[in-house]
């Protein structure tokens, strides 16, 4: 009986913290929110490269900022990664994403001598990070300029970075907004919400799958074990 009591006093602890929390990001969400939006963006601005390279994924924002710096002359040849065929694409219901982004480069302007097709059947952005070092091989003093989607932007550069190790500093990023939403009213609509916390996920993800998470994680169970520690020896000072 007492261990009952103990067990669902315990649930409506943990059930009482849950709310606290929830209700305090509400109160604070003009606050939390946007920070956490910003938080993700680290795109830096514009500079002369070498190449400029968009990234595959949300061709509709990607390929625009792409061109545009390449039209300018803040870089000579734009680089467009060749993506993995997905079962829509090998029915033939829609092109391949790597050719969208081509095509939207050429409507743009950019020669199609200035385009060039890394081939790499690429899914993920580490995949694409690879990509890239295999493309510059031992050209360690060619520049890229790398867009991708202000969200989007922190995962990018951890990953590029952690791929290219001391290499790193040949990459830039820029960030490519979308009108739909922003760091400032993300979750106001269900695909700012879906596109943010879907990144912060996938941040998540890829600093355990590819970092050294498990560290960490580590550091955070001593915490934790630290902390019911000492609550456990105030009680019994208490008692």
């Amino acid at each position: 009986m007492a261990e009952k009591r103990r067990r669902f006093s315990k649930r409506i602890g943990c059930l009482i913290c849950i709310c606290v929390f929830i209700i305090t990001a509400l109160a604070l969400r003009q606050t939390i929110l946007p920070a956490m939006g910003r938080w993700l963006d680290v795109g830096e601005p514009p500079q002369s490269a070498d190449f400029v390279l968009v990234l595959p994924g949300h061709y509709e924002t990607r390929p625009f900022v792409g061109a545009a710096l390449a039209k300018v002359g803040l870089a000579k040849q734009v680089l467009v990664i060749e993506t993995a065929s997905s079962p829509d694409v090998e029915a033939g219901f829609v092109p391949p994403n790597h050719e969208i982004v081509r095509e939207t480069l050429l409507r743009r302007g950019i020669k199609p001598t200035d385009i060039i097709l890394i081939n790499a059947e690429s899914t993920s952005t580490f995949e694409d990070a690879t990509a890239l070092l295999r493309f510059l091989g031992d050209r360690a003093d060619k520049t890229v300029t790398i867009v991708t989607n202000d969200f989007h932007t922190r995962r990018t550069r951890w990953v590029f970075r952690k791929v290219f190790g001391d290499r790193h500093k040949q990459l830039h990023f820029v960030s490519a907004p979308r009108d739909e939403c922003h760091a400032e009213n993300w979750w106001h609509s269900r695909l700012g919400v879906s596109l943010y916390v879907s990144e912060y996920i996938k941040l998540i993800y890829y600093f355990f799958r590819y970092g050294s998470g498990w560290i960490w994680t580590g550091v955070a169970l001593l915490g934790i074990v630290g902390a019911v520690t000492l609550c456990r020896s105030r009680r019994r000072r208490n008692t």
